[in-house]
């Protein structure tokens, strides 16, 4: 469309210029249309989600360990793993579990899974908060729709893990920071700049929020360090500008008072589980043996950026090599920019990645943590892209951009739905690898006493020692065990983490096979004796369950 430049018009015609109307960014127009039609959008996400449920337990070895806490707590035997006090698990997840089961009276994992997915429900509410106090509501729609279409995020709300509900808590922390520090932006003015304003502007359950949030976040997962140590830099980083206060300090001495309280006068105190006997103590260690730690970086460093542990976690699937590492970097580069944001929101996401680099192996579940930070400095890199290009060009990069993160995420998402949905659930997920777990649970308890310990497989021991009420140990545990209360379980497929063999075709000497549980009988001067066959099998199975008796090897 053409106008007349309103300087112009008292001009001579032969000097009159004529103006083109610029074409409107497509971000803003993205911004527009999804503020018009959100409660659609978020109508959307709701029928997404129940697309993918199935009242199903998505079997993993560490929600088989929080559900046995938490079983155990509900019926009375305190927060103990196969008759132990458990150093390992925080006690957030396996106290909620116990609230669970006692409410519904039930051993059915429908309450636990139905649970996961309304902590989903409210987890999107408080992205939608924090960003709609940072933002304005066109952006907070837009964060909000896109945590939920992200796969990573879509996942573990029907998993019974602490990844989400960790989440929950370091959101609801910084939506109440965001509100107790930080005045809200005037609706309709996308992108002001904001002041700093007093408390008076918060409300009561904007504390409710920062208290809360900062408890579930503490009692989840031992990734609370970063999130408390990014509440202490952001303190400094305040004071070396000079705009501290006395609220900044009362909220950090906060924040390390409630730390303090949770490892010395909180549950642990009381023989439940803090986690203080082995996250902590691992790390010490790892510090104490410092070359060891550099020596892992570039291990770490492949696993976040080659082999796409970085990329996976934001747009749900792997790529090419070579664009796998250029998008990691991008991304890295861009959570960078989050210290222009809120330092807050930069010195937790950059904890994290050192924390990967240097203490744990980077996976895509260690960034559902941070993930809306991520997705949000990816969606600021869009718009700053769309508006810095020439408009053609910036809004054809825009749609190329934002249609391909947001694609590759829904592929995957359908992927997950169609798992979801497959009748029978378990000849479906991992391939049908615990199809028979179902039958094999009561064969096993109806085999064995509850004076029994069962040697399996590195990746059962938990899982069966929830499902069979017994206690299944794993070749890599260090316990003491009577050779006369010992079997050796064989499943249908073992998988051996020390030669990459994946299965195993002789039923009859799997444990030969298998170096991890034949290094542990030969230490012990023990071998297999008689065995009980399972009289069922599984489609998916390669080998029948056998149990076998363990007796002392002969002398040589």
């Amino acid at each position: 469309m053409e106008f007349l430049d309103s300087a112009s018009t008292s001009s001579p015609p032969h000097v009159r210029r004529i103006a083109v109307a610029q074409p409107e960014r497509l971000s803003d127009t993205a911004l527009r249309l999804v503020d018009r039609y959100r409660y659609w959008l978020f109508a959307g996400i709701v029928l997404i989600f129940l697309a993918g449920f199935n009242g199903q337990w998505r079997v993993e070895r560490d929600s088989a360990l929080y559900l046995t806490i938490g079983r155990n707590l509900a019926e009375g035997h305190g927060a103990t793993y196969r008759g132990l006090q458990n150093h390992l698990v925080f006690p957030g997840l396996p106290y909620l579990l116990d609230a669970t089961f006692r409410t519904f009276h039930t051993e059915s994992l429908l309450p636990p899974i139905v649970l996961m997915l309304l902590l989903g429900f409210v987890t999107l509410g408080l992205c939608y908060r924090l960003f709609l106090l940072y933002a304005g509501r066109p952006t907070a729609v837009v964060m909000t729709v896109g945590l939920g279409m992200t796969r990573l995020f879509y996942r573990y709300c029907f998993e019974i893990l602490t990844d989400l509900p960790f989440l929950l808590g370091v959101m609801a922390f910084l939506a109440g920071y965001e509100a107790i520090f930080y005045r809200r932006p005037v609706r309709g003015n996308e992108g002001e700049a904001e002041t700093e304003t007093g408390p008076s502007r918060a409300h009561w359950y904007d504390w409710a929020l920062l208290i809360g949030g900062l408890v579930v976040a503490i009692t989840m997962r031992p990734v609370m360090w970063a999130l408390l140590a990014a509440v202490v830099l952001a303190l400094g980083w305040r004071a070396v500008r000079g705009r501290i206060n006395r609220l900044h300090v009362g909220v950090t001495v906060l924040a390390i008072g409630a730390v303090a309280l949770f490892y010395f006068v909180g549950p642990g105190r009381h023989g439940a589980t803090t986690g203080v006997d082995d996250y902590e103590i691992t790390i010490l260690n790892r510090i104490r043996d410092f070359h060891a730690t550099l020596a892992q970086i570039p291990h770490n460093f492949r696993e976040l950026f080659p082999k796409a542990a970085l990329v996976k976690a934001v747009f749900g699937c792997k790529l090419w090599p070579v664009l796998n590492v250029g998008l990691g970097v991008l991304i890295f580069v861009l959570a960078l920019t989050l210290f222009y944001r809120r330092a807050l929101w930069g010195f937790l996401v950059m904890i994290n990645f050192a924390m990967l680099l240097l203490f744990q192996q980077p996976l895509d579940r260690y960034f559902v943590c941070v993930i809306p930070l991520l997705i949000f400095s990816w969606w600021q890199f869009l718009v700053w892209l769309n508006h810095k290009l020439p408009a053609n060009w910036g809004n054809w990069c825009f749609l190329a951009l934002f249609f391909g993160g947001l694609g590759c995420n829904i592929a995957r998402i359908g992927e997950m739905v169609v798992e979801q949905r497959g009748r029978p659930f378990l000849a479906h997920y991992h391939d049908g690898r615990y199809e028979s777990l179902e039958r094999a649970a009561p064969w096993i308890a109806a085999n064995t006493t509850d004076e029994d310990w069962i040697l399996a497989a590195s990746d059962q021991g938990r899982i069966l020692t929830f499902k069979t009420r017994r206690n299944v140990m794993e070749p890599t545990e260090k316990i003491a065990v009577d050779p006369k209360h010992l079997y050796v379980l064989v499943g249908p497929s073992w998988q051996d983490l020390k030669d990459g063999q994946k299965k195993v075709k002789a039923a009859d000497e799997p444990p030969r096979k298998h170096r991890r549980v034949s290094t542990w009988l030969s230490e012990r001067g023990l071998e297999l004796g008689e065995s009980i066959r399972a009289p069922f099998n599984a489609p998916a199975d390669h080998n029948p369950w056998i149990l076998y008796r363990v007796v002392p090897a002969p002398a040589k």
